[in-house]
């Protein structure tokens, strides 16, 4: 008696395990099938602008070289002078240089001939420039050349940032999120359905790229960083409901 009141048990367990499982399975499949998604679209929106770069940031690096530390002073504090009196020619006051970083390292030489080697100081100064004053900037680039007459060597590195993104991604979620909508509705208009309301909305991903760049060159290929122009490209995906 108390065998078969044990395998009565197991097999009701059995069973509502097996209940279970289904209706687990039959719950799953209702919700896909006859959930709330069926009268559900879902599109993406975008929004792309093309903006002006407002702050350009200038990296000039000087650089000299000599045995002596005393002469290397002297040379190097008289290029800092000659570029300083070049920079005022476009404008560049003090109140735009950030910051001015100097470097000094010692190096040795050795001459493949003669296996000879020599010690040396290697001086490297780099004024940071932030500027709003783009204009002027391609003509300090095209010009600063120039001092290489002057016996100067000099590098630039100019990168072009736009500072006020916020505000415009604002108005591009907004723009987006407009175009979503019309695109909902152009989506379903050929089967006379109509958007009731919206059930989500997200931002996507924003790029921002070189004015004439493709959106398929990955972000450290861009030339993004140098070009006075750039093409920012905002998306947003969303769903809604329709009768």
């Amino acid at each position: 008696m108390e065998k078969t009141s044990k395998f009565q048990m197991i097999v009701f367990l059995v069973i509502s395990v097996i209940i279970a499982g289904g209706l687990l399975w039959f719950g799953n499949f209702s919700i896909s099938r006859f959930g709330p998604n069926k009268d559900l679209v879902e599109v993406k929106g975008l929004s792309e602008r093309v903006v002006k770069a407002d702050v350009a940031e200038i990296s000039l690096k000087i650089e000299n070289k000599n045995q002596d530390l005393t002469t290397l002073y002297e040379k190097r504090t008289a290029d800092k002078a000659k570029v300083m009196n070049f920079l005022k020619k476009f404008d560049i006051t003090e109140a735009d240089i950030a910051s001015i970083n100097t470097d000094t390292s010692e190096e040795t030489f050795t001459d493949s001939e003669s296996k000879k080697t020599e010690k040396y100081f290697k001086a490297e100064d780099t004024i940071f420039i932030k500027t709003s004053n783009l204009e002027r900037v391609n003509e300090l680039k095209s010009d600063i050349v120039n001092l290489s007459s002057e016996n100067v060597l000099i590098s630039c590195d100019c990168t072009y940032r736009f500072t006020h993104f916020q505000q415009l991604k604002l108005d591009m979620i907004n723009e987006a999120s407009k175009n979503a909508k019309e695109n909902a509705i152009s989506f379903i208009a050929p089967y006379d359905m109509h958007i009731k309301g919206v059930s989500y909305l997200r931002q996507g991903e924003v790029t921002i790229r070189a004015e004439n760049e493709s959106e398929d060159v990955n972000s450290w290929d861009s030339k993004e960083k140098t070009s006075p122009k750039k093409r920012v490209r905002l998306v947003v995906r969303a769903g809604f409901t329709h009768d």
